[in-house]
C-alpha cells in the first residue's frame, strides 16, 4: 500500500498539483515550478485536491515531484486500491 498523507507534502514544502487533464500529476513547491507548469500548459490546482485528480485519472497515472528530485510518490500503473490518501482537508 503506498500512503499519500497531505500532511508530509505540506512539510515538505508542496503546496499544488499541475495536472496535465490525463495521467501526469506533478507536485509543485515553489512559484517558479508553478509558472514552468503553466508555460507548458498544465492546469494548477491546489494541493487538497490531489485525490480527486488522481481518482479522475486514467490507468497510467502517476505522482511525482516536478523537478524530478526524487522517486515518484506514487509510479506509474499502480492499481488504484494500492494507493491510500491520509489527512485531506474536505473538499
Amino acid at each position: 500500500m503506498i500512503t499519500v498523507d497531505y500532511e508530509k507534502l505540506t512539510e515538505e514544502g508542496f503546496y499544488a498539483v499541475a495536472y496535465d487533464g490525463c495521467h501526469k500529476i506533478y507536485l509543485i513547491k515553489t512559484d517558479d515550478e508553478r509558472e514552468q507548469c503553466e508555460d507548458f500548459d498544465y492546469d494548477v490546482y491546489e494541493l487538497a485536491i490531489l485525490e480527486t485528480i488522481y481518482r479522475d485519472s486514467c490507468p497510467l497515472k502517476f505522482i511525482n515531484d516536478w523537478d524530478l528530485s526524487q522517486e515518484p510518490l506514487v509510479p506509474q500503473a499502480v492499481e488504484e486500491n494500492e494507493v491510500e490518501f491520509i489527512n485531506f482537508p474536505s473538499v
